[in-house]
């Protein structure tokens, strides 16, 4: 435990870096990082003026897993998504942004002109994707953006979307271990906080890439 010496009654742990999204039951963490040999390996650091973001009562609260198909890596990212709605309303206007790096993309001659996305299954009938969108040039990061407009979520249910991510003309040099959105996916679902949902154009959770 973490306190006071006095154990004076002035404790807040809800705005702790680490302390934030813990709850009675055990479920993963990004915001408790693992370090070997002073090594960042796993986790995300706290970054000046990056704030996670906070849900007043009664305002939306929504959660993230995903999982990756291990299915021609060298080829191809498979993703497998579910956004749940934790309030206690229905939801609307949400978007999901899912980012990239494309440094081996560029180091073998391609651009991100030669990269793209298929959508095989969205639980809301249908999505808009935007084009592949540059986040930060220099380090070529981009995003596609899935945006379900007016759909409504209702409160305990869930968006659902199977895509992936590859090359046009699918040639074998893709590598998602280096991507945001990607990292610490496994084989079977788990919470992510690297595909950052939004409501309105209003970041409401996860975290966007930082330099």
């Amino acid at each position: 435990s973490v306190h006071l010496t006095g154990w004076q009654p002035v404790w807040d742990g809800s705005n702790d870096w680490s302390y934030w999204k813990l709850s009675g039951v055990y479920r993963d963490t990004e915001y408790i990082p693992v370090y070997m040999a002073g090594k960042l390996v796993q986790g995300l650091e706290h970054k000046p003026g990056v704030i996670p973001p906070t849900f007043p009562p009664g305002e939306a609260k929504v959660r993230v897993e995903a999982r990756s198909e291990t299915s021609n890596p060298a080829i191809r990212s498979l993703v497998r998504m579910n956004i749940w709605n934790e309030g206690p309303t229905s939801l609307s206007q949400l978007s999901a942004r899912y980012f990239l790096d494309l440094t081996e993309v560029y180091a073998a001659g391609y651009s991100a002109e030669d990269v793209t996305i298929d959508v095989y299954y969205t639980s809301a009938g249908k999505v808009e994707v935007s084009p592949l969108t540059v986040y930060n040039r220099e380090n070529h990061i981009y995003y596609y953006e899935l945006d379900w407009g007016s759909y409504p979520v209702a409160s305990g249910g869930r968006i659902e979307a199977n895509f992936s991510v590859h090359l046009t003309g699918w040639q074998p040099v893709w590598d998602g271990s280096n991507d945001w959105s990607y990292r610490g996916l496994l084989t079977t679902y788990t919470d992510t906080e690297r595909i950052p949902v939004y409501m309105d154009v209003e970041l409401i959770q996860g975290l966007e890439p930082s330099f």
